[in-house]
């Protein structure tokens, strides 16, 4: 007897539901929450349609720059799309030459040091 005769293959989850009718895989009874195809049961993060935008490994519920990957990789608290530099943005950039004062050796000069002294 073929449990599931309009399917094959018959029940690639072994949920007890066939595929014709599985809502999502795993366990059916656990549900979907987030609608992405994927059950509770399976799901890495439950709540996120898509789990993991930036495939950082931190579900976008959870993930301060759910875009970035990676999110902040110089922990100044501003995410990489919009991050103005490698430093701390909140120090700023005085001379307007797109280098956040930590890390500009002339933070009042734009051209920082065109002759070399």
């Amino acid at each position: 007897d073929d449990p599931c005769p309009n399917d094959n293959p018959d029940d690639t989850d072994d949920d007890g539901v066939c595929e014709n009718v599985d809502l999502c895989t795993g366990d059916d009874a656990t549900g979907d929450t987030d609608g992405d195809g994927v059950c509770n049961d399976v799901d890495p993060c439950p709540n996120d349609n898509p789990d993991d935008t930036d495939g950082d490994g931190v579900c976008d519920s959870d993930d301060p720059c759910p875009n970035d990957n990676p999110d902040d990789t110089d922990d100044d608290g501003v995410c990489e799309n919009v991050d103005l530099c490698t430093g701390d943005d909140a120090t700023g950039d005085t001379d307007g030459d797109g280098v956040c004062n930590d890390v500009d050796p002339c933070p009042n000069d734009n051209p920082d040091d065109t002759d070399g002294d």
